[in-house]
């Protein structure tokens, strides 16, 4: 997550390792309320989306002050804001709580050991257990649990027995998984339900957690490069590795929001992250500045950036790659980069391009890529919208622009300017690669 040129915000790495910020609230979808014109507004509250897991739970019964209706194959419910939502399976109450975006067995139980239970009726209930993601129950909508005594207050052996009692009951067959019949022990369903949770609740409530930040690695883009910053987040310290940089930050978890702080070098900031969606492969964040010191209007207080934040490295290197080609060469980048080229004329040389001046190792280039560089040769080149603007000794003015990047080598279109002359080069930036050519 970029704020500034100079200071490099990226979730989860950079300058400023950061994360999101976004509006949260509680659901990915609302209804619209249109007030006629000339009529008295009212405050109407908007229908919100929430989603009850053990995983995705399908078939359940549930009720607000104000809606009410069965989960749906996803899992979903709609409430309002503010109100408490019951759920049941068939004429079994599981408990009731706070309506949210994300509901589990813990929130609405008021111990561990409830919760265990329901997930028991949950995960042996499920009527195809071949479907990893979605628990469906909507066989036993109208299923008269309490005819058979179910007291979600009792002892999870107790809960496992009667479930036992039932697969043995051969009128109950219909009800259940035909091809699996054995029944799941309260340690297996409280271990499946909580590493579903842990790993997958930030998808539907969109809240940082320790246990997310903790089990990813985080990779944002090194400004001005192909490379990638790879950020940590353990025990309130932020760890971001990129280029040439380590940074070390701090951060805490706040009602689900990641604030991050950056303190040095005579500035002081801090960001608040919130999560706008999640993919495979992402985050998308709203990073907002709460606190600043000592840096630029654009990172004033209240400033947002929206950004995307990759948890798959092979696809943050891809994004990377792409927008290195698309914005072309920085300073940054040539500062920090050694280029071992071949020409018919110069077979192995090296180069580098520094404030304004083309440095080659040996006699331009004569000596071969085992030489060090000495100063600057009287070529110098500019940098125009990432191109490389090239004036040799030789009176030749040649420009360079990025069509390719690879982890080993730029492949360039230099043309030489004034002519029709042009061509392909690949310039290696692993002097290992180069050699192997």
């Amino acid at each position: 997550m970029k704020i500034t040129n100079s200071i490099k915000m990226t979730a989860l790495s950079a300058i400023v390792s950061t994360l999101i910020v976004g509006c949260g609230g509680g659901s990915d979808d609302t209804s619209t309320v249109v007030i006629p014109p000339n009529s008295t507004p009212t405050v109407v509250n908007s229908v919100l989306t929430g989603t009850f897991v053990d995983v995705p739970v399908q078939g359940l019964a549930y009720k607000t002050l104000s809606q009410s209706g069965f989960t749906d194959a996803k899992g979903k419910f709609n409430y309002l804001a503010g109100e408490e939502i019951e759920f049941m399976l068939g004429d079994l109450s599981l408990g009731k709580g706070s309506a949210d975006a994300l509901v589990t067995p813990y929130t609405i139980s008021d111990d561990n050991d409830t919760a265990t239970n329901i997930a028991l009726l949950l995960q042996n209930f499920d009527s195809d257990r071949t479907n990893n993601t979605l628990l469906d129950l909507s066989k036993l909508r109208d299923y008269n649990f309490t005819a058979n005594d179910f007291n979600l207050s009792a002892t999870t052996a107790t809960i496992k027995a009667k479930i036992d009692t039932l697969f043995a009951d051969n009128d109950f067959a219909s009800y259940r998984d035909a091809s699996n019949n054995s029944v799941i022990d309260a340690t297996t369903v409280k271990s499946n339900m909580d590493a579903f949770i842990t790993s997958n609740s930030i998808v539907y409530d969109k809240k940082f957690t320790q246990a997310y930040l903790g089990s990813h690695v985080f990779y944002s883009r090194v400004d001005g490069t192909p490379d990638l910053f790879e950020t940590r987040f353990i025990d309130g310290k932020v760890q971001a590795v990129g280029g040439n940089n380590i940074v070390q930050t701090t951060y805490e978890l706040k009602d689900g929001k990641l604030i991050q702080l950056y303190i040095g070098n005579g500035i002081r900031f801090k960001i608040s992250y919130v999560i706008t969606s999640i993919s495979g492969t992402s985050i998308t964040v709203l990073a907002t500045v709460i606190e600043s010191t000592g840096l630029t209007a654009e990172t004033a207080v209240g400033s947002i950036k929206s950004e995307i934040i990759y948890t798959n490295k092979v696809a943050a290197k891809n994004a990377a790659k792409a927008l290195f080609v698309q914005s072309g060469f920085s300073q940054s980048y040539l500062n920090n980069t050694v280029f071992y080229k071949s020409t018919t004329q110069y077979p192995q040389y090296i180069n580098k391009y520094i404030d304004g001046k083309i440095y080659f190792a040996g006699d331009e280039g004569t000596q071969g890529w085992n030489t060090t560089f000495g100063t600057a040769s009287s070529s110098t080149y500019s940098l125009n919208n990432g191109v490389i603007n090239a004036t040799f000794s030789t009176g030749e003015n040649v420009t360079s622009k990025i069509i390719e990047v690879t982890d080993t080598y730029v492949k360039v279109l230099s043309k030489l300017v004034g002519s029709t002359l042009q061509r392909e080069e690949i310039w290696y930036t692993s002097k290992a690669a180069a050699e192997l050519e």
